[in-house]
């Protein structure tokens, strides 16, 4: 099955959970996106290569 991070969050998939979840691309998933499949799944795997897409972040940087 494919699915977006959070389209997998609908209420159809509510009761459906997985073996292993995949997240392609995750450096550009936020870590509360990425939760949402891993949630679902026994074991994750994030691929992805931080020279490709920037990663977003979660913290704000401080000023100096």
């Amino acid at each position: 099955m494919t699915a977006t991070c959070i389209g997998i969050a609908r209420k159809e998939y509510k009761d459906v959970d997985f073996d292993l979840c995949i997240i392609d691309e995750a450096s550009k998933a936020t870590v509360t996106e990425a939760l949402v499949p891993i949630s679902k799944a026994k074991r994750g795997i994030l691929v992805g290569d931080p020279r490709q897409l920037p990663p977003f972040a979660d913290e704000v940087k401080k000023e100096e």
